[in-house]
């Protein structure tokens, strides 16, 4: 059973498969997420590097999506997500720096 609207709409969660080729040629389906998830660590460094990236975004005009693959090409792990300067709603993630304000930022 999905999610039911007040209209009556029944929203059906779709569940993700994949064929998979085995080592003997065989096909098998495979169900979860397809992309493994990303590795993030906080380190001791990790806020002052954060810093760095948060703010040549913003003189650049990059999104903070743009910035947290800048962090990851730099340093080679993804950092936390709940870091000061990180904005606090997933949709923010996809606007530029510039738009989102210093009050929708972790601080």
């Amino acid at each position: 059973m999905g999610i039911r609207c007040r209209c009556g709409f029944e929203i059906i969660p779709v569940r993700r498969s994949r064929a998979v080729i085995q080592t003997d040629g065989t096909l098998k389906e495979h169900y979860g997420d397809i992309f493994v998830p990303r590795r993030r660590e906080q380190k001791p460094d990790t806020q002052r590097h954060w810093e760095k990236c948060y703010f040549g975004a913003k003189n650049s005009g990059r999104t903070f999506t743009q910035a947290e693959a800048w962090f990851f090409q730099q340093h080679r792990y993804w950092p936390p997500e709940n870091l000061p300067l990180m904005p606090r709603e997933p949709a923010d993630r996809w606007r530029k720096v510039t738009e989102v304000s210093r009050e929708d930022l972790y601080r």
